[in-house]
Order: structure tokens, then sequence, then C-alpha cells
């Protein structure tokens, strides 16, 4: 069967060892649409320099108003940082008070190095679909066939839009499967935002993992 390409899988993954890798790059408030009309957004980069594909990074981004009295605060992560890659984060101020919103800051909590990613030869992707929503974020669900492989899965999509941003992952975590048995599988991520005057995620590359016990 010939493979959806919204959905390509990407074969194991390296990591290398040292200090923190991530750099911010761009911390700033944007005006832009969501669903309920104009609202301030964060607009952030955080970039991956390195030669190798990095672990879990996880990032605060706080609001505040004029008087530096925090407004709303609110974490993303994700859970592979690709090699040379920029991270590009909208996240929409939803309090009430939002009007008073003078200032964004992103900071760095968790920077992983760790990564050992190591798929099996016999996994394919029968099928696969991205839904991207300005509201409910992103969902990207679809049939992997496990080959003579058994044991358990864990599936990373790394998301991107029409301009080739990479704006975050999905991940899930099948029960233990058999050989020759398909997972049906949905991993979403409510925290993929977009304003609607940006281009929507549209594609996802899959990292799959063996889990065997």
């Amino acid at each position: 069967m010939e493979h959806d390409p919204v959905a390509t899988l990407h074969p194991q993954s390296n990591t290398g060892a040292g200090p923190t890798y991530a750099s911010l790059g761009t911390e700033r408030l944007i005006t832009a649409g969501s669903l309920i009309g104009e609202v301030p957004w964060a607009y952030i980069t955080v970039s991956n320099n390195t030669d190798f594909d990095q672990g879990q990074l996880e990032l605060s981004i706080s609001f505040y108003d004029s008087t530096n009295s925090l407004l709303q605060q609110r974490s993303h992560s994700i859970a592979i940082f690709p090699t040379t890659t920029t991270w590009t984060i909208y996240d929409p101020v939803t309090t009430t008070n939002r009007d008073t919103v003078a200032s964004v800051e992103a900071r760095i909590k968790q920077a992983e190095t760790n990564l050992n990613i190591t798929t099996p030869d016999t996994i394919q992707v029968e099928q696969s679909a991205l839904t991207a929503d300005s509201g409910t974020g992103v969902t990207v669900t679809g049939t992997i066939s496990t080959g003579d492989y058994s044991g358990q899965l864990q599936l990373i999509g790394l998301v991107y839009d029409a301009e080739d941003r990479f704006r975050g992952t999905v991940t899930t975590t099948s029960n233990r499967l058999d050989a020759n048995e398909q997972w049906n599988f949905s991993a979403s991520n409510p925290s993929i935002r977009t304003p609607s005057d940006q281009p929507d995620p549209n594609r996802c590359e899959l990292r799959i993992d063996s889990i065997t016990n």
C-alpha cells in the first residue's frame, strides 16, 4: 500500500552528550487572529544548532502587564529536538484581562541531551492523517504494521507547517503488539496553536521506538 505523504518514517535517532544545547531566539508579543478575534500571542523561537538530535525540551512562557505583574504562565515541551532546527511556538493569551498584557518572557526549564530511539526494521506506516485546529491543536492519526516485531511501540511525531517550520511534537504509546498486527494510533498536542494569518501544520515525521518487555 502506498504511504500517505502526510507522515513519513524516519530511521533511528542518534544523540550527542554535552551541556545545555538549546538557545532562545525570538521572544516577542504579536497581535493576531484567533477563535475569539484579535488577541496577543507570544511568538517564540528556540534553536538546536548541534549536529545531533536532542531529547526532551521544556519551555516556560510568561505574560506580564506594564507593572511586571504575572498574568499568565504556560509550559510547552517537545519529546525530540531535531538537529540544526528552529522550534517555532505561537501561544495566545487566554485570560480575560489579556488587553493589559505588555510583555512576554520565555525560559528554558529543561533540555535533555539523552536520546536513543531504535525503530524496528519491519515497521511500516500504512496510512496517516494530520488535523490542525486553532482551538484544539494538532492530532496525527494512522495505522502502523508491526511486521515480525512484537512488543510495545512509542510513537513521536515531529510536526511541521507549510513553510517547513518545526512546530512541536505529538506522542503516544501502544499496548503490547504481536507480530503482523496493525496499530491504529492517535497522538495529539493541544499546545500547537496557530494564528489565523499563519500557515497551519500540514505534515508529520514519525520516530518510532521499540519497547520490549
